[in-house]
């Protein structure tokens, strides 16, 4: 992939970076305030109890796959940098454009990765 074009993907890599920074600060400030709410305004009904757990779990399983793909995205703005951006980690060939377009940080190439789903799934 030439410069041009890396550094395109750099600033959408960076944009999405800034996001992920937002969404994970929102769930940890979240997550925080519903540990250490005001007992005072909380019920004990058991059902309530169990919505809250399962909000607080949901708010975790969220927190975790937004660090995933902050991970991912780290990854590929250090690719940037050294100009492997852009081709599959399994066949080492280039990532389409389109796909690059839609998930920037897009580790392999469309034909690997529905590989990699279909062995899953056996």
């Amino acid at each position: 992939m030439k410069k041009p074009m890396r550094e395109k993907f750099k600033k959408l890599l960076l944009k999405e970076r800034e996001k992920l920074k937002g969404d994970i600060n929102h769930l940890d400030f979240k997550t925080r305030k519903d540990s250490a709410g005001d007992l005072s305004s909380h019920t004990f009904h058991m059902a309530d109890l169990g919505t809250d757990a399962f909000d607080k779990d949901m708010n975790l399983d969220l927190h975790g796959a937004e660090q995933e793909i902050m991970r991912q995205v780290d990854d590929a703005l250090v690719k940037v940098k050294d100009g492997t951006y852009g081709k599959c980690e399994v066949c080492q060939k280039e990532i389409g454009i389109k796909r690059l377009n839609v998930i920037p940080y897009a580790q392999s190439c469309l034909k690997c990765q529905k590989k990699m789903e279909a062995e899953k799934k056996l």
